[in-house]
């Protein structure tokens, strides 16, 4: 986990930031945000596919922006082969969460 936001208008709710779902070596395109309901104790996948996503915020309505494509070399230039939307920098993603998950 690498991000973590309340949502302002849902008590209880929280939304986190998984940079890659898979076990050893970080893989592209494995990101997740998870919304989880902390009196009901349930989790539920908000998007998923993300390249590198790193932090997020929640506003009034329910909107996520997430910052994704986030790894690069420790010289400044991005990851051979890991372009996210065609992007080869940093990008900021607006996730409007579906009814059914709020």
């Amino acid at each position: 986990m690498t991000g973590c936001s309340a949502d302002p208008t849902d008590d209880g709710v929280i939304y986190l930031v998984n940079m890659w779902r898979t076990d050893g070596p970080p893989s592209p395109n494995t990101g997740s945000v998870v919304r989880y309901d902390m009196d009901r104790r349930s989790a539920s996948i908000v998007a998923r596919d993300l390249n590198y996503p790193n932090m997020l915020a929640v506003s009034q309505r329910r909107t996520l922006y997430v910052s994704a494509n986030t790894v690069c070399l420790a010289t400044g230039e991005p990851l051979p082969d890991r372009a996210f939307m065609g992007q080869t920098s940093g990008v900021l993603l607006k996730i409007s969460v579906p009814e059914a998950d709020r």
